[in-house]
């Protein structure tokens, strides 16, 4: 996320695969995710956690549509797979092969202290998830959401609403939170926008009791 308040279009995705790779079959399947849940981009590993490889699929697929050829900052934290300067020097250059990006990485053990996804951002993601997991539909269906499709498909759901102008105000407290800026406006937490006590009083379009805004 940016300092301005606002999510990259396309949130990274990497699932567990037991063999670090998806099968034809499922290949075929995610595929067809992608197709539905457009601002994914979803790949796989053996461990579910990024490998340097990977990394490097992530700022190609997602940061360089986004940041093109301006100039920009990037805050890292010291996982050796992705303090490498090559990786964001071959990457990131002008018309002019001028490379774009400068990096700052935060020391060892300090990420849960100033990175902003850590300090604030990410407990609002759990947040939501755990929501939509204990939503009444899906208890009353007996039902978990652990599939790969629900995985995705969740994902998708939470970056597109916390990319809603409202949160705006919410994704620069994070910044703040983590001491990186002195700005700090009132806003709306996840709660306060998407599940008030008052919308639970009143009936979806679906006749159902409402849930959620």
């Amino acid at each position: 996320m940016t300092l301005s308040g606002k999510l990259l279009p396309t949130v990274f995705i990497c699932l567990q695969e037991a063999n670090g790779n998806f099968g034809p079959r499922v290949q075929k399947s995610v595929d067809e995710y992608a197709k539905i849940y457009t601002n994914v981009a979803i790949t796989s590993s053996k461990s579910g956690k990024l490998t340097t490889a990977l990394y490097k699929d992530f700022l190609i697929d997602v940061m360089k549509p986004y940041v093109k050829e301006e100039k920009f900052l990037f805050l890292i934290d010291s996982w050796g797979g992705q303090t490498n300067p090559v990786l964001y020097d071959e990457n990131f250059t002008d018309d002019k092969g001028i490379p774009t990006c400068t990096t700052k990485v935060i020391p060892p053990k300090c990420t849960p202290l100033v990175q902003p996804c850590d300090v604030y951002f990410y407990r609002q993601v759990k947040n939501f998830i755990k929501r939509l997991q204990n939503c009444a539909y899906i208890i009353e269906q007996d039902r978990e959401i652990s599939s790969r499709e629900d995985c995705i498909k969740i994902q998708s759901l939470v970056h597109h609403q916390l990319s809603a102008p409202i949160f705006c105000c919410m994704l620069k407290y994070a910044w703040f939170a983590a001491k990186l800026c002195d700005d700090r406006t009132s806003f709306m937490n996840v709660n306060e926008v998407c599940f008030r006590i008052d919308v639970l009083k009143n009936s979806c379009e679906c006749k159902n009791s409402a849930f959620i805004t």
